[in-house]
């Protein structure tokens, strides 16, 4: 019977470690596979028409983790699907509250395709990895 239990409690702690590693509440923080990426809400179609539009307006779903203060997002808008610095046309970084941006719809030229990408990030450094949505404007 003394041997059973030091076994039985050892199986435990091997069950319950292995559980909340898998859930990613263990381990390193730092490790950007433990901070949610962010689901993008709109604009998700293909095409977007700003007919008689001032604005087009981006959302996305708030994300709630108890025990990481201080998140933001990083929203940048590329022209093209390329994210890189020379087609990055609009950058804004919000707080964790923000779970919206309007943008004026003259930036957007008719027919030309846009990608926009949201981060989140925490004070730490730690950062998601990017959702993006790629959509073709019409006018």
């Amino acid at each position: 019977m003394k041997k059973i239990i030091p076994i039985t409690i050892i199986l435990l702690l091997f069950t319950y470690s292995n559980c909340f590693a898998q859930l990613g509440l263990g381990g390193s923080i730092g490790r950007r596979d433990h901070v949610p990426q962010p689901r993008l809400i709109e604009p998700i179609t293909d095409k977007v028409d700003l007919t008689g539009k001032d604005m087009l307006e981006f959302k996305w779903s708030p994300h709630e983790a108890k025990g990481m203060p201080g998140k933001y997002y990083d929203l940048r808008l590329y022209k093209g699907y390329e994210m890189v610095e020379g087609t990055l046309i609009f950058k804004k970084r919000l707080s964790g509250r923000e779970y919206k941006v309007e943008v004026e719809s003259d930036v957007f030229e008719n027919g030309q395709v846009y990608t926009w990408s949201l981060r989140l990030g925490y004070r730490g450094g730690d950062k998601s990895v990017r959702s993006t949505q790629s959509f073709k404007i019409i006018k």
